[in-house]
C-alpha cells in the first residue's frame, strides 16, 4: 500500500538560497517520516530536478545537496544524502494508466487555505497525484502548499470525465505526521483485502456488496488497498447521509460518474459491467468511482436509498484506442 512521491514543480520557487536550503531540510524530514512508516516508496517522480534550482532573487543552486553538506549541521547533511538518493535514480512522471498513456487535464485547480489554477505541463504533478493516489511533494512557497491535504479538481476535454480528488501533500515533518495519522486511522483494521472483506460489515455498515466482489478482490494487488478502503469509506458515508437526509440522488462524498452512451450502447462493453448482485441477479453496474487506475462500479436504489458495490478492480473495457464493434 506504499505510494510514490511526485515533486510538485509549480511550488519550486524559493525566494533565496537560505530559504531554499531550509525548505529542503524540512522536506527531507517529512519524506523520511512517510518512508519509515511504509506509506511512501523510495520513488520520487519528477520532470524538473532540484539541481539548478532557481530562486526568485536570481540565485541558482547548481548543486543544492553540496550546499546542504557545507552547512555545519547534521540535519542538513542527512537531508542532502536522503534527497540525493531519491533524485539520483530519476523516476519520470510519465506513467501508464492501465496500459494507457497519462493524459494531461485541460486545467487543474487545487483548493485549501488558498486556491490555484494550473494548465498544461504545470498541472501534471497534481493531476498525477489525483489520478494515481500518489503523494504530492511541495515547497511551502505559497499558502496553498502549506497544508497536508488538497482538494484537486481536474477538468478534461472530450470524453474524459472531470474528477475531484483529495491529494496528500507534504512539505515538512508535520504534514507527514498528519498523513501518517490519517493512513493509520483508515487502515487500523485492514492489513490486506482478505481482512477488509472479513470486516466489511463493521467498516462499511451502510454498503451492500454483490456476490462476485470477494473474488475480484483476490485478483487485486495490495498497493491499491489504501485507495479502495478510502473510497469505500466515502461511499459508506454517502449512503449513511442519504438514508438520513433523503432526496432523489445521493450527495456523493467522492467523484462518481456514469459511462458514456458510446460505451453503454455496445453490447460487449455493457456485458463487461454486468455482475451478480447480492441476490445473485445479473445487474448492470454503470456508475463508478475511481481507485488509482482502477474502478469501483456500483448501483443505487432511489426507493430504499441503498448503494450496492458490484465490481472492484482494474478499469473495464473499452480502453483508450479500442474500437467499439
Amino acid at each position: 500500500m506504499t505510494r510514490d512521491l511526485v515533486l510538485n514543480t509549480p511550488s519550486l520557487c524559493p525566494p533565496d538560497r537560505p530559504t531554499s536550503l531550509a525548505w529542503l531540510i524540512s522536506l527531507a524530514a517529512g519524506i523520511s517520516e512517510l518512508i519509515s512508516h511504509g506509506i511512501a516508496t523510495q520513488v520520487l517522480r519528477y520532470d524538473v530536478s532540484l539541481y539548478g534550482l532557481r530562486c526568485l532573487n536570481g540565485d541558482i543552486l547548481a548543486n543544492p545537496f553540496q550546499s546542504l553538506r557545507e552547512i555545519e549541521d547534521d540535519n542538513a547533511r542527512d537531508a542532502a544524502d536522503r534527497l540525493q538518493r531519491l533524485l539520483d535514480r530519476f523516476y519520470p512522471s510519465d506513467v501508464d494508466l492501465n496500459g494507457e498513456p497519462f493524459e494531461l487535464p485541460n486545467s487543474c485547480e487545487a483548493n485549501g487555505r488558498d486556491s490555484i489554477e494550473l494548465t498544461g505541463e504545470q498541472s501534471k504533478s497534481l493531476a498525477l497525484c489525483a489520478l494515481m493516489n500518489f503523494i504530492c511533494v511541495s515547497f511551502p512557497s505559497q499558502d496553498i502548499w502549506k497544508q497536508d491535504a488538497l482538494t484537486v479538481n481536474l477538468r478534461f476535454d472530450g470524453d474524459i470525465a472531470d474528477r475531484s480528488e483529495v491529494v496528500d501533500n507534504v512539505s515538512c515533518l508535520h504534514h507527514a505526521e498528519q498523513i501518517t495519522a490519517r493512513n493509520r486511522e483508515l487502515l487500523r483494521q485492514c492489513s490486506s483485502f482478505r481482512e477488509m472483506w472479513d470486516r466489511r460489515f463493521a467498516l462499511f455498515p451502510n454498503l451492500y456488496f454483490g456476490i462476485e466482489v470477494e473474488e475480484q478482490l483476490n485478483d487485486l494487488g495490495g498497493s491499491l488497498l489504501g485507495s479502495v478502503v478510502t473510497r469505500l469509506m466515502e461511499l459508506d458515508q454517502t449512503a449513511d447521509d442519504w438514508y438520513v437526509t433523503g432526496g432523489s440522488m445521493p450527495d456523493w462524498k467522492c467523484n462518481v460518474n456514469r459511462e458514456s452512451p458510446s460505451t453503454m450502447n455496445v453490447r460487449r462493453y455493457r456485458q463487461a459491467r454486468t455482475f451478480r448482485n447480492r441476490n445473485g441477479i445479473p445487474t448492470v453496474y454503470e456508475r463508478h468511482a475511481y481507485i488509482g487506475d482502477g474502478r469501483i462500479h456500483l448501483v443505487f436504489d432511489t426507493k430504499t436509498r441503498e448503494i450496492e458495490i458490484g465490481y472492484i478492480g482494474r478499469k473495464l473495457p473499452p480502453y483508450r484506442g479500442h474500437r467499439a464493434t
